[in-house]
């Protein structure tokens, strides 16, 4: 049998606005979940999940697709975008604004596993930020990371394929590796590449600029 519907609003005291539709065909489900300006921001923050006496506004927009699939396990793409992002932590010496961010995962949860194989990326592609007396424009230089890796559980273990952070222009660096919990310590396995990079971009955003009105 089959039983689908096709729009579900959803609405709570944080969440708004929020859209799911479900379809079940022959006991296997798919869902959609997606919504735009939901509040987010303020859910975190009133879930303790971002510091409290940080300043943090912006427009938020989120989408998920997952479905069961014939061999038990379930796929899921997702994508979860911020604009016009604006910050600032208490004592003004980390603060934001302009921020447009896009993030995107992908991959496959095993149930009887505990495990997740997923592909993830992130890009913040506009916006300003002033970190003490780094500053960085995103527009001309933007943050970009890609992970390909796999959680388990059961043994509460990392591993992944590949890790990219970067600045346009500026600097990347590439990892692979584990990481593996034993009991309160963790051991962790890791290469860590940085591919060949002209120095001098380097120091003009880390070392000259930011220090160029410090006095000895």
């Amino acid at each position: 049998g089959s039983l689908a519907f096709s729009e579900i609003m959803l609405d709570s005291s944080h969440l708004k606005g929020l859209r799911l539709s479900l379809d079940i065909n022959g006991g296997r489900p798919a869902l959609r979940l997606w919504g735009e300006s939901t509040g987010i921001i303020r859910s975190a923050h009133a879930l303790g999940l971002l510091p409290a006496k940080w300043s943090l506004k912006g427009f938020d927009r989120i989408r998920l697709s997952a479905g069961l699939r014939q061999d038990g396990t379930w796929s899921f793409t997702s994508s979860f975008g911020l604009q016009e992002l604006v910050f600032e932590n208490p004592d003004s010496s980390f603060m934001g604004e302009g921020i447009a961010l896009n993030a995107e995962m992908s991959g496959i949860f095993n149930l009887d596993r505990q495990s997740l194989t997923a592909n993830t990326s992130v890009t913040i592609y506009r916006g300003e930020i002033l970190y003490d007396r780094l500053y960085l424009d995103f527009k001309k230089n933007a943050f970009f990371s890609l992970c390909d890796g796999e959680y388990t559980r059961l043994n509460r273990s990392l591993h992944l394929s590949k890790l990219v952070l970067g600045l346009k222009e500026i600097l990347q660096l590439e990892a692979s590796g584990d990481i593996i919990h034993k009991g309160a310590s963790q051991e962790v396995n890791l290469h860590v590449r940085i591919p060949q990079t002209p120095l001098k971009p380097v120091f003009r955003y880390f070392i000259s600029e930011p220090f160029q009105m410090a006095r000895p």
